[in-house]
């Protein structure tokens, strides 16, 4: 019977579901003479037990991105969806016995409960592995930093709203930074990663300029095109162009002090060494900034 094979180390799985029954069962047991009895039973000893099934089911997910293959198989199906079997088949015991003797709203309160508390173990599990695997993709930027005399900080919440006048308010409160390198490298810079809902990185360099210049945002659109920004119009020089072309930039910002570009690097978190390059892209694009430029368009509006 399909129910019963396993492929890989699927079974694996089959020790979760009888861990998390047992587990259920230690801690409903000691509840049966401190529960109330209904008709001569004890509905809360199975519904403590089957709410433990439930919040113990995000273990077949977490077993499943552990294994990190689709080799692995239990009950005829992959090992994530044993988790949302386990969960299911606990729900319908609580409804049933909940239904029973406390009334259906009362059983279905208690699905709901059980099933916040399983979804809430399975975003933190799912954090917590996101945590490892992004700080695992910048490691090699921590020794860069160790190597150069400059710091490094594996993440940072709030870097990102220094900038939110470019990136956008919304954008940059909701940005979580990783592998951020700061220190000084032709010019003092910053450099970090970001990842999106859709687990796609985009990559951040910063250089600060001694002189401060207007906001603006430049997309390859604004250099096909003819920018109505007088800033922008004497910004755009040969030389500007040119950088720009070189090292592929196609969004960067001016924000008073700071010169700001972002790149779009699909699922793959950029070494150390590609890190580097896009401060020295941003470098390149500073020393090629028109001089007198800032004197002419005056320092950037305070917001």
């Amino acid at each position: 019977m399909a129910i019963l094979q396993w492929t890989g180390k699927g079974w694996l799985s089959y020790l979760v579901v009888v861990a998390s029954f047992a587990a259920g069962a230690l801690v409903s047991m000691p509840l049966k003479d401190i529960l109330p009895e209904v008709d001569g039973r004890n509905p809360g000893v199975v519904i403590a037990g089957s709410l433990v099934f439930i919040v113990l089911s995000p273990l077949h997910w977490l077993l499943d991105r552990v294994l990190g293959s689709d080799e692995h198989s239990a009950f005829g199906v992959e090992l994530s969806v044993v988790g949302y079997g386990q969960a299911t088949v606990g729900m319908l015991l609580v409804l049933l016995v909940g239904s029973r003797f406390a009334g259906f709203w009362i059983g279905l309160a208690m699905v709901l409960g059980a099933a916040i508390a399983a979804l809430t173990v399975v975003l933190w599990i799912r954090g917590r592995r996101r945590h490892a695997r992004l700080i695992a993709a910048v490691a090699d930027r921590a020794q860069l930093a160790q190597a150069r005399g400059w710091q490094f900080r594996p993440r940072d919440r709030d870097i990102a709203t220094r900038w939110q006048d470019s990136f956008g308010r919304t954008t940059a409160y909701t940005m979580t930074a990783f592998g951020v390198l700061t220190g000084r490298y032709g010019h003092p810079f910053t450099v970090f990663s970001t990842e999106d809902i859709n687990q796609d990185i985009q990559t951040v360099a910063v250089v600060h300029l001694p002189a401060r210049y207007p906001n603006a945002r430049i997309l390859t659109a604004t250099l096909n095109g003819t920018p109505e920004s007088p800033f922008v119009r004497d910004l755009l020089s040969d030389q500007v162009r040119a950088v720009v072309a070189r090292h592929r930039l196609t969004t960067w910002w001016t924000q008073g002090n700071d010169l700001i570009g972002m790149w779009r690097d699909g699922r793959t978190t950029p070494t150390a060494g590609q890190a580097l390059n896009r401060v020295q892209a941003m470098v390149d694009l500073a020393r090629a900034l028109p001089p007198g430029l800032a004197d002419r368009h005056g320092p950037a509006p305070v917001s």
